[in-house]
């Protein structure tokens, strides 16, 4: 496996992880406020 393959592949998870992160606290946040609003 090259080098820069590696690299893509650590990015590729590390995006993926972010993203997961942030959309689980907004969807966190959202539901929050939701409830609040009420």
């Amino acid at each position: 496996m090259s080098e820069s393959l590696v690299h893509l592949y650590y990015i590729i998870v590390l995006g993926a992880l972010l993203a997961l992160g942030i959309g689980g606290m907004a969807w966190f946040v959202y539901h929050k406020r939701k409830r609040r609003a009420r």
